[in-house]
């Protein structure tokens, strides 16, 4: 079979485009199994009572590829701030994990005035994002931004970092302090957005924090004095 010129031409492209689909991929992070909860009537309750962003200013935190082949984009290097989730994108991630294996957690979310539940815990949960680190591709956006075009379908992966600590108001210290890492992949085209794959890559750490069998002990009942 003979090719023209600009047939031949056009099969190189395409398969110079076929070459460029691939995602630029992050750090993928282990997964590990949580424990349990002991199930026992009296354990403790959790509250998280803060999370703070520490990435360190000029990490590159994002990188944006577009366009069925996805092609290089725009950038972002972090220049201080809070990451791109809201504090109830936070709670709601770390109650849906730690209620998944049925540890207690404080704090209601449909309490519209006085929550007691908040008041009255114990062990208080702080987590510090010190790496953060997102490569996304829009195959539907022609802007190397993504801001035009279909941007609420993407790929790509998010890993992340966080120094956690645990203060017990009882003993008036830190009882735990530890290093998690999460990430999340979709290898596929899906309907989202960026904010779903930190909260995403957020609970993976969760989930990797409650492997922690120093917090298992830490959720029994407090001993009798």
């Amino acid at each position: 079979m003979k090719y023209t010129t600009s047939t031949l031409s056009l099969l190189l492209a395409l398969l110079a485009l076929a070459g460029c689909s691939a995602v630029q991929p992050t750090p993928i992070a282990q997964q590990k199994s949580p424990i349990p909860a002991p199930g026992e009537p009296d354990s403790r309750a959790f509250l998280l009572a803060d999370v703070v962003t520490r990435i360190p200013l000029g990490d590159r935190v994002m990188n944006i590829q577009y366009g069925w082949s996805c092609f290089k984009g725009n950038y972002v290097d972090w220049r201080g701030g809070m990451i791109n989730l809201t504090d109830e994108e936070f709670r709601d991630g770390f109650r849906k994990e730690f209620t998944k294996l049925n540890y207690k957690v404080a704090g209601d979310p449909s309490a519209l005035f006085i929550d007691n539940t908040i008041k009255n815990a114990d062990l208080l949960v702080a987590g510090a994002i010190e790496k953060a680190q997102t490569n996304v591709c829009f195959p539907f956006s022609g802007s190397p931004n993504a801001d035009i075009g279909i941007t609420g379908r993407l790929k790509g992966s998010t890993y992340m970092r966080v120094r956690w600590q645990i203060y017990s108001k009882s003993s008036a210290k830190v009882v735990l302090e530890t290093i998690t890492d999460g990430s999340f992949e979709a290898p596929e085209t899906i309907a989202g957005s960026i904010p779903q794959f930190l909260k995403n890559a957020f609970q993976a750490n969760v989930s990797n924090l409650l492997a922690e069998p120093r917090l298992f002990e830490l959720s029994k009942p407090a001993p009798q004095k």
